[in-house]
């Protein structure tokens, strides 16, 4: 409220002022109201999201972790009980104690250097694609192929010219490594039933869908299962074994 220009008198002055102080004070006590009241809770979901996410992160890069030894100190990851997870730029980073996190975080670079080493020496054996997921070429036709992590997974590039590309969208390379090894598993995948949905044929609702557990193929009866198969993977993998067996002990025909 703005007095301006106003011809009043003494009496009129003295109310105006008495009613300014009036709204002046309303208004103070109004925003002392505020002040005391809390602010509502967060919706659970705003934080339960990246949560979620981190969790399935985690998940998706365990099964091709390769060491039991944690990168800073080389100590048995469980020498101290529970291993603590780091995840650094969007990967899984394993250490025996939270001492060996700090010290990672100040240098990541030299056990970074020697996980992606033990990556690599890990799954060139058995590592399925045979062209390079960006120009499409015979892996080893221009030299020896190119080999990176991503997450914890190899990747092989037919030269290093692809690098720059497969790092602007390493989920379109990935997509075609990852068909790679299921192709190369579906002939030998011998577990007939979802492993989440109690004994359903795979190919009961349309499907099978195939995913990768790390390089493992997995194949399950719908959409659906996907997210539920990454809340509890090691259940799911567990009844596949299971599945597996009984399918290799029934008899020929059954």
């Amino acid at each position: 409220m703005i007095l301006k220009n106003l011809n009043l008198g003494r009496g009129s002055l003295v109310l105006a002022i008495l009613c300014l102080s009036a709204g002046c004070a309303q208004k103070a006590a109004q925003q002392q109201e505020q002040a005391a009241t809390p602010p509502a809770e967060p919706a659970a979901q705003s934080s339960a999201a990246p949560a979620d996410a981190t969790a399935r992160l985690v998940a998706e890069q365990m099964p091709t972790y390769p060491t039991d030894k944690c990168v800073v100190c080389d100590s048995p990851l469980n020498v101290n009980g529970t291993p603590v997870d780091v995840l650094k730029d969007g990967r899984l980073v394993r250490v025996c104690c939270t001492g060996c996190g700090e010290k990672f975080t100040a240098d990541p670079a030299t056990a970074i250097a020697k996980l992606d080493a033990a990556i690599i020496a890990a799954q060139s054996p058995t590592y399925a694609a045979k062209t390079c997921p960006i120009e499409g070429a015979q892996l080893g036709s221009m030299g020896d192929p190119v080999k990176i992590v991503h997450g914890t997974r190899l990747v092989e590039l037919c030269c290093a010219h692809c690098v720059p590309a497969f790092d602007k969208d390493p989920a379109a390379a990935m997509t075609k490594i990852d068909a790679a090894y299921m192709d190369a598993q579906r002939a030998s995948y011998t577990a007939a039933t979802c492993p989440l949905m109690n004994g359903m044929k795979i190919d009961a609702m349309g499907g099978p869908k195939d995913i990768l557990y790390g390089t493992q193929l997995v194949r399950l009866c719908c959409d659906d299962c996907v997210d539920k198969f990454w809340e509890n993977p090691e259940a799911a993998m567990a009844q596949i074994a299971q599945s597996s067996k009984d399918a290799k002990a029934a008899p020929a025909g059954s």
